[in-house]
């Protein structure tokens, strides 16, 4: 039967021909020529009318499936033909480099040129470390097959490897794999950084049988300072303290994975809570007391903030000996061997610009004007207190393995933290991205190794003082998913006038739109974009230690000479904890606005979203980041926001769609893409592990790519003098960011068009699952500036119909002719629950020139000849992204009692079941045929041609679709 169907041309499972059918006017060009050119991996991008069979003939070779894109091997004529068709492809120019951070090397050309001493030529028959190289974007199935075969798969380096421990004969069969591009010896040079110095390191090792053996030749060649196992990733960790010598040595040990470098850290009224909270004026307050967002009822309430410090005020709860604190300090946690006051005074100031409530507290008002000290961002927010440093302002404290960084993370969780501010960090920095980076990223995902289930929490960072030479933002401000914090100017050119500022001159606190000279910049070593935002950093006055007194010593800067119990201080130190306040007043709002705490990608996502572009230089820049910090933008948007805060788990290949439309023609639409990328490697580089993308077609076609800016703005397709998105972002040179674990579109006012803006998010690599528990995917925040959303026309909900990906047979619910291509669209409004097909297929024997009728989504009106569908219909249509597998359509067609009758032709015919009969069998059916119909067959997923042979005994479904044979023309009523 199935040959026959073959034959008269009208099998379903033809449909890869069928839905193929290229334009008259287009031909498929000749591969001659094209053979004797060099044949490449290449990604190719289904925009809506093709897919990855419907290429088949225009490439050398198709290799792998995505959904989204799919992998093929080609000629550069090839893909030059391709994109004349309007098919959007690139070569994976990248992806045989290996990125380390002591030097990248194109695997085509093997082993790169090693240091003998750090070299290891082949390992016995037990094996050891090796990297694996795949030949694209990782599928899961393909990591799936090498632990089959016996590897074990260890972290991702870029690009597209693993770090896989195997012996010699799962070597061989890992390298006959037909996915895998290149497997070598994971080299001791591999596993250092440059520039290494004597001194204290990180050495992180496999958990394997000969771990014993690794750690017994560790304590030969260094100091175990302090060792740990963490059960999460079956890795052990060991500080030490050795020379150079002693660190190669061991990066030669076969369990070691990799050796990172420890760099001592060093600690990094109020107008610049009105500088963040809005709304700002030189001289006089926003009304009576608060920033604009407090004065909105948004300050913080029920949110605490964890201070990573020198400890708080007195050490006590609940005011920590300060009036501005009162009943808020819920702890604190020493780890320095003492107890958590401060003897310092840098955590009590920091804690004082995220919290102080100088109205109810002290009352005292800034010189002659109306601002209070003491006036923090989140003037109702709880804190809790982590000395880390002494009263001598030493580190000492801070952990140094993930056991210990384990505990600290968790006393934060016990506590309440949803927010953690870190005023300190490597001093001066260089933009690697190392061992606490790693540990912030992970924490930003799970910070309560001891709790079950993934518990996130936002960390803010401060840039560093080491400026403004570029390159110099510290870990673990260096850390992907933290807000890494810059310095702005505070606005205080009287302050000289009220104590000793130090080194901050009235020039450096008279422009808030200025990033101040010492506030480190960026960007990372692997090019990602540091600083996140900023924030006022220069000439703060905040709240003094009740600890030390109101004497005239010690103190930071200097006393507020009208009232000791504040002093004042500068420092990206300060800027962050403006940072931290506000994430604490936005996860209040949030939370009560829509019922659910905001995710950390959330929150991140519309710092950045919102923060205004202070014209230092262009955004995103070294300087700024994206912005200065502006809370007023998101608690009380002058127009409408789309936030979408996990809306779908992404694997590689799966992509998220959002349909949206400007509202107000005066103001930029800002789209902003945000995730928690899983952790990287210490001699990984790029650290990007998991590569979502954004992208943005316009009503006219025009499409905007995350991160292509030039002025500050957005530009439409990639642009050459786009020198940042051209040289450090997109070293595919296929338009997209392979760098940020943040993107960003921008359209100005004058490039706004009126209709459908079809925003993606495409998972271009997802090589590490980013959620613990099921499959390999990564979650991500969207939110959208001046937008609504357009939804699917609204229909009387009347039927869920699975569905799987790729081809499925189903009929509609709607008694007339329904135009296309709403009579399909998904009625689910967006989120995971979105079923997207990009073509559907209609069999019509009335018409045998052109029997195969089609609608696709991405062709011109003048090629779709399927202009609408009813009940009688059975369609072919092909899923793109399954969603929740439930495509809902509706109508009310079925609120009256109308039997419908269809004709049948000699033959087979494609039918839909115009009635909602849960108890209508196929010996029914034939009955009421006359017995003029021998053979029903209906969906089957897993079938050959994705349609098998119905019993009499079986059902026939609403929404379901089916081939009928008839051996006469006959019609068939179905009663109501």
């Amino acid at each position: 039967m199935n040959s026959f169907r073959k034959t008269v041309g009208v099998l379903a499972a033809l449909f890869v021909a069928l839905g193929m059918v290229l334009p008259a006017a287009i031909s498929i060009r000749d591969d001659g020529a094209a053979q004797a050119e060099p044949s490449d991996f290449a990604l190719v991008y289904f925009d809506g009318d093709w897919n990855l069979p419907a290429i088949v003939g225009l490439v050398t070779e198709p290799f792998a499936d995505y959904g989204s894109f799919g992998l093929v091997k080609a000629t550069p004529s090839q893909l030059d033909f391709m994109k004349g068709l309007g098919i959007s492809a690139s070569f994976l120019t990248d992806r045989t480099t290996i990125g380390l951070t002591s030097g990248s090397f194109d695997t085509r050309d093997g082993e790169p040129q090693i240091p003998g001493a750090l070299r290891i030529s082949d390992y016995g028959p037990s094996g050891g470390l090796y990297i694996v190289q795949l030949v694209g974007p990782v599928k899961a199935e393909w990591v799936e097959e090498m632990v089959a075969l016996g590897a074990s798969v260890h972290n991702y380096l870029p690009n597209c490897a693993y770090v896989v421990r195997m012996n010699q004969g799962v070597r061989s069969a890992v390298s006959a794999l037909d996915f895998v591009q290149w497997v070598g010896i994971y080299q001791p040079a591999y596993k250092l950084n440059p520039g290494l110095a004597d001194g204290k390191f990180n050495v992180v090792m496999w958990n394997g049988p000969t771990i014993s053996d690794t750690l017994n030749g560790l304590g030969a060649r260094a100091t175990i300072l302090d060792s740990s196992y963490d059960e999460s990733t079956d890795q052990c960790e060991a500080f030490i303290s050795t020379d150079v010598a002693g660190i190669e040595s061991i990066a030669c040990l076969p369990d070691v994975l990799w050796v990172g470098q420890y760099d001592e850290p060093a600690l990094a009224d109020e107008t610049s809570s009105e500088i963040v909270g809005g709304i700002w004026t030189a001289n006089t307050p926003y009304g009576a007391a608060g920033n604009y967002a407090n004065l909105m009822g948004w300050n913080g309430t029920g949110v605490t903030v964890a201070v990573a410090d020198t400890g708080l005020s007195a050490g006590t709860t609940p005011n920590a000996g300060h009036q501005d604190f009162i009943n808020r300090v819920v702890g604190g946690k020493d780890y320095t061997g003492t107890n958590w006051r401060d003897g310092h005074g840098h955590g009590t100031h920091c804690a004082g610009i995220i919290a102080a409530c100088g109205w109810n507290g002290t009352g005292v008002k800034y010189g002659a004007t109306q601002y209070y000290c003491g006036a923090g961002v989140a003037p109702s927010a709880n804190l809790y207190g982590q000395k880390i440093f002494t009263d001598a302002g030493s580190g000492t404290g801070i952990p140094t393995t993930t056991a210990t960084w384990g505990y600290f993370f968790q006393h934060a969780y016990d506590a309440g933290a949803y927010v953690h501010s870190n005023s300190w960090g490597e001093n001066p920095g260089d933009g690697a991205y190392e061992q606490n980076s790693i540990e912030y990223d992970n924490r930003v995902r799970d910070c309560a190794a001891n709790t079950t289930g993934q518990q996130p929490l936002i960390i803010t960072v401060a840039a560093g003082n080491a400026g403004s030479t570029q390159n110099t933002v510290g870990d673990p401000g260096s850390a992907k998913s933290v807000i890494t914090v810059a310095a702005s100017e505070n606005y205080h050119t009287d302050g000289a006038t009220y104590g000793d500022l130090y080194d901050t001159l009235p020039a450096d606190a008279n422009d808030i739109n200025q990033i101040i000279s010492f506030s480190s910049r960026g960007w990372e070593d692997d090019r990602r974009i540091k600083p996140d935002v900023a924030a006022p950093g220069t000439a703060i006055v905040s709240t003094h230690s009740a600890y030390l007194g109101n004497g005239s010593a010690p103190n930071l800067y200097g006393f507020y000479t009208s009232d000791h119990r504040y002093e004042w201080c500068s420092g990206t130190s300060q800027a962050n904890p403006h940072v931290a306040g506000s994430c604490a007043v936005l996860t209040q709002w949030y939370t009560t606005t829509f019922g659910q705490r905001p995710m950390p990608a959330m929150v991140k996502a519309l710092l950045i979203n919102t923060a205004i572009d202070m014209g230092t230089a262009d955004i995103p820049n070294r300087d700024e980041g994206w912005g200065r910090v502006y809370l007023p933008n998101i608690v009380n948007a002058p127009v409408p926001v789309i936030r979408k805060d996990n809306p779908q788990l992404l694997s590689t290949g799966n992509t998220y769609f959002l349909n949206v439309s400007y509202q107000d023609a005066a103001t930029p639409m800002k789209i902003t893409l945000a995730y928690t990328d899983p952790a990287g490697v210490v001699n990984g580089n790029p650290a990007l592990v998991n590569n979502l993308n954004l992208r943005v077609t316009a009503p006219g076609g025009g499409i905007w790519y995350g991160n292509g800016f030039q002025n500050g703005m957005g530009v439409v397709g990639r642009n050459a003098s786009n020198s940042n998105f051209a040289v450090y972002w997109d070293t595919n040179s296929d338009n997209f960011d392979e760098r940020n674990n943040v993107e960003c579109v921008y359209i100005p006012t004058g490039s706004l068009l009126a209709g459908t803006y079809s925003i993606e998010v495409i998972a271009q690599n997802v090589p590490t699952d980013a959620v613990s528990g099921g499959a390999v995917d990564q979650d991500f925040a969207l939110t959208v500036y001046n937008a609504n959303e357009v939804l699917p026309q609204s229909w009387t909900p009347w039927i869920n119909i699975s569905v799987v990906a790729g081809w499925n047979l189903v009929s509609v619910p709607y008694n007339g002719p329904t135009a296309m291509p709403g009579a399909l669209q998904d009625m689910v409004n967006g989120g995971a629950g979105l079923v997207v097909w990009n073509r559907v297929q209609a069999y019509n024997t009335s018409t045998p020139s052109n029997i195969w009728k089609q609608y696709n989504t991405g062709w011109a009106a003048a090629l779709n000849d399927l202009a609408a569908v009813d009940n009688k219909m059975g369609v072919w249509i092909n899923v793109v992204t399954v969603g929740d597998g439930l495509l809902c359509l509706g109508g009310s067609g079925y609120t009256n009692s109308t039997s419908t009758p269809i004709s049948l032709t000699v033959g087979w015919n494609l039918i839909g079941f115009p009635s909602d009969d849960a108890a209508y069998t196929v010996a029914t059916f034939k009955a009421d045929c006359g017995g003029l119909v021998t053979i029903v067959e209906g969906f089957n997923a897993v079938a050959t041609y994705r349609t098998s042979a119905l019993l009499d005994t079986d059902y026939m479904t609403a929404g379901h679709a089916y081939w009928v044979y008839a051996s006469s023309a006959t019609t068939w009523t179905k009663p109501w």
